[in-house]
């Protein structure tokens, strides 16, 4: 969803092909970009879908992390690149990943993976912006000014008062004309 007038756009957890979209629908818009993640469970991009961990007898329960700081959060991210890597690499480039069917059941389905297809959430921004600045590079002479930051919050829950100030501070400090 983008809001013109105040220059906000606001998805929920994009694939990487709309997370593409919006950044370059974002750049044609502006040259300032300001991606903020609210997500506070880890989040990997698998062959460009978005992928969570679940709890074995909870899968359909978001994991509630209250008061992670995005540090915290990012490395999670790292740890379980690492890991998902490892079994690619121990199952024949396959990863095993579960989903919900169109009935709401529950699948498991080993998915083919090239371990560059595996990213954090970082990675998958910072690639997506890399893409909307060679569009903008190729078009106009502008460069791109794009910044990715995380701040965690739990759903559901008002932010804590660190996470308030630091995306006030963030908002403060870019430029006028920055999309958000």
């Amino acid at each position: 969803r983008f809001i013109d007038e105040i220059g906000v756009c606001g998805l929920a957890i994009p694939t990487s092909i709309a997370m593409h979209q919006v950044v370059l629908l974002c750049a044609q818009k502006s040259k300032h970009i300001r991606w903020v993640c609210l997500r506070e469970e880890p989040v990997l991009y698998v062959n460009d879908e978005p992928t969570v961990l679940r709890e074995v007898h909870q899968p359909y329960e978001n994991l509630v992390f209250t008061g992670i700081t995005s540090k915290r959060v990012e490395a999670m991210e790292k740890t379980l690149k690492t890991d998902a890597m490892a079994e690619c690499g121990k199952f024949g480039n396959k990863l095993l990943i579960h989903s919900e069917s169109d009935t709401g059941d529950l699948e498991a389905e080993w998915e083919t993976v090239d371990h560059r297809d595996i990213r954090t959430c970082r990675e998958a921004y910072t690639l997506a912006f890399e893409v909307a600045t060679c569009t903008a590079q190729q078009s106009t002479t502008n460069n791109m000014d794009c910044v990715y930051h995380r701040l965690p919050i739990t759903d559901e829950q008002a932010p804590s008062p660190l996470i308030v100030d630091t995306f006030l501070r963030l908002f403060e400090s870019s430029p006028s004309d920055a999309i958000w």
